[in-house]
């Protein structure tokens, strides 16, 4: 059994890896591919897949952490068609294809074809999210397909429960089946709220004891889906999918609106959530090809018509496909999909994504294994092996179809991308803001913490301005131009007044005022900014040759001057700020507080290299962080968190190289 662990833990770590080298393939592709090739390579490995303890213990926490990381108030926008699609789709999927099901496979009762159809009804979120990572969705379609992945699967394993009933019993009730049904969904929505606010007051509790332990905080949180999951089912016999998606998103508001929650706990915990949904989604996608081989091996046990079943598998495939894509086109043209108060009309690309983002996958698996073994065989025709064959069959068909198609036509090329680089640009701004607020919080005064603040809004400003060259602004409009010539004449003057009164030297004040007259000249001349920006960077550029043949305490001594000088404008621009001239003063009060930057000669010999590269590389993962919050979040699309990944590696190549 360990042995059979172990290697199902090396399967994860390779699938991930393998990855990167077969873009083709997503990752719970090379799973499922890997589980089974392990299996077959090694019959006497058994790995039972009991369908109640499958859901507890990997779909329960995968969907109490989407839950957690869902866009509530883009899912609340489009309520409408999640609903329908959760909802009525299901219920008109079990109707519909359990009716075809009957009709391809007579020998089939109509209510087992109601509970096969119930079981491919739903999509799998998981599948869905594994499958999606790497694919840009329109952002008009992702919050519906989050939103009936997280919900859909209650109304099909409600379905099931019933349409097996029925095949057992031989009885149903149509009033029957409603009623229960909103007892149970709404049921298990209020024992996973409620649940949690008890678990969230018990933690408050303990840190208001004095007792705050990180490890049992922590461990508590992650203990939290599986304790909502088993209630809910077990206990009450709600739906347990819906808890723990209520609970996750009642986590996250709790946690937004109660400051006192201890900040280290819920970096400890976000990062343990990271490693362990990786963890449990190979889980997921691995036994799933873990059990391939044998549900195939039994299947064919009844020598049945194999070519005949597949053929039926693929017509009961392109069915679900052709009435998901008629459902979609109705609840956005149909009134049922808004935006605010705004409708959208859905075009046939959209359509298109939407239907092929239907992947049944684990929870489809796990439902039909929930038929009790040996159903049928009494009259010599194989139901539970029949059914998790068509089981099997689709799943794979809805995987494969939404991992070669979908990539190709939602929109993934970067460079194509409609205002990528707009879109890029801000990105980054923001990623960088959010570095420089977690750096300040850790700022006591540490002078490596400062340096790293002010370089980054130094960073900002000149990506705000297109800016290449030290000290050449972006003259947007004539105010603009002479602004600037007023400040430099007033750090001119200032730098006069450090003359006369003794705190900088004769010969430092003189070239320091002789390169301000050559930018003043320079700007006087015209307002276009491209003819005179190479030559004021020239200027900037014939100043430091000549200081670099100075010694270094003279350098020092220039740029302490410039610094002053900053610090002056910044205080006379605050003085002089007005509502009309806001804009460009707090432009420029932004640009001298971008060059309260010590340069790296200074650095050099001023800090100590070692704790330096340790506080760049501590930002750089600050960095790493926001933009994985950002993506999961949605503020970011896969092509731009990529982009940014890739920068944030080549800067921190060049950190770990540098002496």
């Amino acid at each position: 059994m360990f042995e059979t662990i172990l290697v199902i833990f090396l399967i994860i770590l390779l699938s991930n890896v393998a990855a990167r080298f077969i873009p083709i393939l997503s990752v719970p592709i090379i799973q499922v591919m890997m589980g089974a090739a392990m299996i077959m390579s090694n019959p006497h490995l058994h790995l039972n897949l009991d369908s109640h303890l499958f859901m507890l213990i990997f779909i329960g926490p995968l969907l109490f952490n989407d839950g957690m990381h869902a866009n509530k108030r883009h899912l609340w926008h489009k309520r409408k068609a999640i609903l329908a699609m959760a909802f009525s789709l299901v219920l008109i999927t079990v109707l519909g294809i359990g009716v075809l099901i009957h009709a391809l496979l007579p020998d089939l009762s109509l209510p087992i074809s109601f509970a096969l159809a119930a079981a491919l009804s739903p999509t799998d979120y998981v599948a869905v999210s594994s499958l999606s990572k790497k694919i840009d969705l329109p952002a008009s379609i992702s919050p519906i397909i989050e939103g009936e992945g997280l919900i859909n699967d209650a109304t099909g394993l409600v379905s099931f429960k019933f349409a097996l009933g029925a095949a057992l019993s031989g009885v149903f009730s149509i009033w029957q089946a409603e009623v229960s049904f909103l007892v149970v969904a709404f049921g298990g929505i209020a024992v996973g709220s409620l649940i949690q606010l008890i678990i969230f007051k018990v933690e408050n509790f303990i840190s208001g004891l004095g007792m705050e332990d990180l490890a049992i905080e922590a461990l508590l949180h992650l203990l939290s889906p599986f304790i909502i999951y088993f209630v809910s089912e077990e206990v009450f016999d709600f739906s347990g999918v819906l808890a723990v998606v209520a609970a996750g998103m009642l986590y996250t508001f709790l946690k937004k609106h109660h400051v006192s929650k201890n900040q280290k706990i819920s970096e400890m915990t976000d990062n343990i959530w990271t490693v362990l949904v990786v963890i449990l989604n190979g889980l997921v996608f691995t036994i799933v090809g873990i059990n391939l081989p044998a549900i195939i091996r039994e299947y064919l046990i009844y020598g049945r018509p194999l070519v005949r079943d597949m053929v039926n598998v693929i017509i009961i495939s392109i069915s679900l496909y052709v009435l998901r894509f008629l459902w979609v086109l109705f609840i956005y043209n149909g009134n049922l999909e808004k935006s605010g108060t705004k409708k959208h009309r859905v075009n046939t690309k959209e359509a298109v994504l939407t239907t092929l983002s239907g992947v049944r996958g684990a929870v489809t698996l796990a439902t039909v294994l929930s038929v009790p073994v040996g159903l049928g065989k009494a009259s010599g025709f194989p139901v539970r092996e029949l059914l998790l064959f068509y089981a099997v069959g689709v799943i794979a068909i809805t995987m494969l179809v939404a991992t070669l198609l979908l990539p190709k036509l939602a929109k993934k090329d970067a460079a194509m991308e409609e205002g990528f680089n707009e879109k890029f640009r801000k990105s980054q701004i923001a990623v960088w803001k959010e570095t420089i607020v977690e750096l300040q919080h850790e700022n006591n005064g540490n002078v490596y913490i400062q340096a790293l603040i002010s370089e980054y809004r130094s960073q900002i400003f000149k990506i705000k301005e297109a800016q290449t060259t030290f000290g050449a602004v972006l003259f947007t409009c004539r105010e603009d131009r002479l602004l600037k010539l007023e400040l430099l004449q007033l750090e001119k003057s200032h730098t006069e007044q450090l003359v006369r009164d003794g705190e900088v030297s004769i010969a430092l004040g003189y070239s320091y005022i002789q390169v301000l007259e050559r930018k003043m000249s320079l700007i006087s001349k015209s307002s276009k900014y491209k003819a005179y920006a190479k030559k004021i960077g020239k200027s900037v550029g014939f100043f430091k040759t000549a200081a670099g043949a100075k010694r270094r305490d003279q350098i020092m001594q220039y740029h302490g001057l410039g610094y002053k000088n900053g610090q002056y404008l910044i205080g006379w621009l605050k003085d002089n700020l007005t509502a009309e001239n806001a804009f460009l003063y707090k432009k420029y009060i932004q640009y001298y507080e971008s060059t309260r930057i010590l340069p790296n000669d200074m650095m050099k010999s001023q800090f100590n290299s070692r704790e330096m590269k340790k506080y760049k590389v501590k930002s750089l993962q600050i960095e790493r962080n926001t933009i994985q919050h950002f993506y999961e979040e949605g503020k970011i699309n896969w092509n731009i968190a990529s982009t940014l990944r890739k920068n944030l590696n080549y800067s921190e190549a060049e950190i770990l190289r540098e002496s």
